[in-house]
């Protein structure tokens, strides 16, 4: 539905800016979920007598608050900047599955 309103406007000569960056993001959001999960690996296989249960928590509470932040400030970096939507739509998963494989990486 949405491909079909985006092919509309590009063919009707309209601006399609917002359509295409809600098209990329709903894509990169469903992957994000992929990398969540990855990035709960070392918070559960991590070393037990590192940090307790509570400050592992909070940390993965503000992973999240800071992905969707990042992508509601992306968000509105398309329409006022004039941006690619594509990139700014993948940029707050790419930094979460960064994050998921270093964090990964760095559990023994």
């Amino acid at each position: 539905m949405l491909w079909n309103l985006i092919r509309h406007l590009e063919q009707n000569e309209l601006d399609a800016t917002e359509q295409i960056f809600a098209f990329w993001s709903r894509i990169a959001r469903t992957t994000a979920i992929l990398f969540a999960t990855l990035l709960a690996v070392p918070f559960v296989f991590g070393s037990l007598r590192s940090a307790g249960a509570g400050a592992r928590t909070m940390l993965g509470v503000l992973i999240g608050v800071l992905f969707f932040l990042v992508q509601r400030m992306l968000e509105s970096g398309v329409v006022v900047f004039d941006a690619s939507p594509v990139v700014l739509a993948w940029v707050p998963t790419t930094l979460l599955g960064s994050a998921a494989l270093i964090l990964i990486a760095r559990t023994r």
